[in-house]
């Protein structure tokens, strides 16, 4: 009888971080050709480790979404890899992988300044998306020749953040001098997907109400059209991006289960509360505008430690037990230092800081942080930007960090450095931190062969092994990138930016116009507004140039 291969489970978080999506990308780039590469030599019957893996669930927020749903539409596929050099040279096949291509070949800040959008009498938001939309609509198109990838799971589960602007009801009851009641409205939501789960089992509990989606992407099919406005509703950057309209089941909310801290018995610790619908009824479709997920939830290891524990409430952490891992994935991380200082002002000047300390504050959470870093839990581990060629006065380890995110987007050469620093930052943390002891009964069995005739080759100084080994080719360091500076000057964009503002102003100008009545009062409106943008647009652009210029110093770019 043969005795069944050990398995660790794995699920993937990728936190929200607008263009350092480039990092997220090539960290998926490197673990899926490490994957490949062992997976291939277990084929060939080689004398490699023996364990396996179950890759479950990928969860993300806003460039994480994005991540996450290229992965699901690669899965399928024996994609190409993507390799630079230390002068940032890709291989002749970069731009053939999915991940490369959207994040460093597609995305940029020159059509993200396109005034096309603004035809039409609307102002959806203060970039142009169109550039988004049709990275996804081409995503959604990809295909190559056919693989099968035995460690991931079918369904594959995906989970994006949204930020839900009309918000959950839900009664909270309390004791106390008030109603028997209150209806509190949550707005930090997610959308679920099954993937190549048309056949699949009955849904877990932890996945009751996501939606079924053919393993294949299409950009015709209506299943795969849901996935892909969830991710970009989930990468709806406030006031920057354009929200998004989405439209579910008002059932699905009836199965969400919440943790209840105080529980004292393990099957108590998450609570089923259906929302309050009117007369009971939930409504179908239940409609909503949707912004960032990263607002209220960037970090979203919780949606993937749910997944992997299925009906169980958590997995072991020791490491001689742990069964599976939420591998952490946030580029948005700066090196050491004391934070940046906000010089008070009139009220106005303060609005852009407090909306971005908020969502600085939720790009992590304190507790799943210190669990990261903690070395004796071993059921979640973290992947974030370290050791480039950054220099030291620099803020950030990736090029594309300044600007609450959004610098990447400027120049190519910064995406493609940040891109290979996820690879070269994968390939360290699977050969050095992503390990268990060797007292672990799946490594155990594993390695069990390996540790008899070549123990040195596996164990480090603290007796643990590889869960992911790097086998061939992909155990050669990846190269570190030059810090690409001097790469972008701030004239390739002033034209472009210039249209974008007279663009906008004009929008704001013929709505306050005609909000002001109709013949002279609407003509006078509109002359005092343009003969005040005259007087300001200058200085207008010049703070836009000044905030750019000095975002390259403090980055050394």
């Amino acid at each position: 009888m043969t005795t069944p291969k050990a398995t660790f489970k794995i699920g993937l978080a990728m936190a929200g971080a607008v263009s350092a999506g480039a990092y997220t990308a090539g960290v998926l780039d490197f673990l899926f050709e490490a994957l490949d590469a062992w997976y291939d030599a277990k084929a060939r019957g080689e004398n490699v480790p023996q364990h396996d893996i179950s890759l479950d669930v990928a969860s993300g927020a806003s460039a994480g979404a994005m991540c996450a749903t290229l992965l699901a539409i690669a899965l399928p596929y024996d994609f190409p890899h993507a390799r630079l050099n230390a002068r940032r040279e890709p291989n002749a096949e970069a731009v053939q992988n999915p991940f490369y291509r959207a994040w460093v070949e597609d995305i940029d800040i020159r059509p993200m300044l396109g005034t096309g959008d603004l035809a039409g009498g609307e102002l959806p938001s203060l970039l142009n998306c169109q550039v988004i939309d049709d990275i996804l609509a081409r995503g959604l198109g990809y295909h190559a020749a056919r693989r099968e990838r035995p460690y991931v799971s079918r369904p594959f589960v995906t989970r994006f953040t949204v930020g839900n602007l009309r918000g959950v009801p839900y009664d909270i009851s309390y004791r106390g001098l008030r109603p028997a009641s209150d209806t509190l409205y949550a707005h930090d939501d997610y959308l679920g997907f099954l993937v190549g789960g048309e056949d699949s089992p009955a849904p877990t509990t932890s996945t009751q109400g996501h939606l079924r989606v053919s393993a294949l992407a299409s950009a015709q099919a209506p299943d795969w059209a849901s996935l892909g406005a969830a991710a970009l509703a989930s990468g709806a950057f406030p006031i920057f991006l354009k929200p998004r309209r989405l439209s579910r089941d008002g059932k699905d909310y009836n199965a969400r289960r919440f943790d209840n801290p105080d529980a004292t018995d393990a099957a108590q610790r998450e609570v089923l509360v259906p929302p309050p619908w009117p007369k009971d009824q939930a409504p179908t479709p239940y409609d909503f505008v949707a912004v960032d997920g990263g607002i209220f939830n960037n970090e979203p290891l919780d949606l993937a430690r749910e997944v992997l524990a299925g009906d169980e409430n958590d997995s072991p952490s020791d490491g001689a037990s742990a069964s599976s891992a939420v591998m952490m994935i946030a580029p948005f991380v700066g090196r050491p230092g004391d934070g940046s200082e906000v010089l008070l002002g009139p009220p106005h000047q303060l609005i852009l800081p407090m909306l971005f300390s908020f969502i600085a504050q939720c790009r992590f959470r304190p507790a799943d942080i210190a669990l990261a870093h903690d070395p004796s839990v071993y059921n979640r581990f973290l992947i974030a930007p370290l050791d480039s060629n950054s220099p030291q006065a620099a803020p950030y380890w990736i090029a594309g960090g300044p600007m609450q995110g959004f610098f990447g987007f400027l120049d190519k050469e910064f995406r493609k450095h940040d891109y290979q620093l996820g690879r070269r930052n994968c390939q360290r943390f699977l050969q050095q931190y992503f390990r268990l002891p060797k007292e672990n009964p799946i490594v155990a069995q594993g390695y069990a062969d390996l540790l008899r005739t070549q123990p040195a080759a596996w164990l480090d100084e603290n007796g643990s092994l590889p869960i992911i080994p790097l086998i061939g080719a992909v155990a050669q360091e990846e190269p570190l990138c030059d810090w690409p500076a001097g790469q972008f000057k701030i004239e390739e964009l002033t034209g472009a930016i210039g249209a974008r503002v007279d663009a906008i102003f004009r929008y704001y100008r013929d709505s306050l116009a005609a909000d002001s009545g109709k013949g002279p009062a609407r003509w006078l409106t509109k002359a005092y507004l343009q003969i005040g943008w005259w007087a300001g647009r200058g200085q207008v652009i010049g703070s836009l140039r000044q905030s750019i210029e000095s975002a390259l110093k403090a980055q050394q770019l």
